[in-house]
């Protein structure tokens, strides 16, 4: 299976990636995530649409990573992360790992 991941036509620096190069390297990012003493988490909403909202969790290795995050998506209140439960999305950034350094 190929994951459509060109978005922004034929000037866009994506590129298409098959499913198992994509489970790869959620698998490389997670694990160098898990690697680290410190990771930075933001659980927020996407769309101002209450009934279409989407819960995303972001799990960055980089403090302003997570703030640039934080000051883009919408902050839930006390009350919504309360209630929060299992976000419908993770995004896992792990930044610079030893793999980008390594190649």
């Amino acid at each position: 299976m190929l994951l459509k991941l060109n978005f922004g036509g034929e000037s866009s620096p994506n590129i298409e990636m098959d499913e198992h190069s994509f489970m790869v390297n959620g698998e490389r990012a997670v694990d160098y995530l898990n690697s680290l003493d410190k990771v930075f988490v933001n659980d927020q909403f996407l769309n101002w649409d209450p009934e279409n909202g989407i819960k995303v969790r972001i799990v960055s290795a980089r403090a302003y990573h997570s703030l640039f995050m934080h000051n883009t998506c919408i902050r839930p209140t006390h009350k919504e992360l309360e209630n929060f439960g299992t976000p419908d999305f993770t995004i896992y950034n792990a930044g610079h790992s030893l793999h980008d350094i390594l190649n």
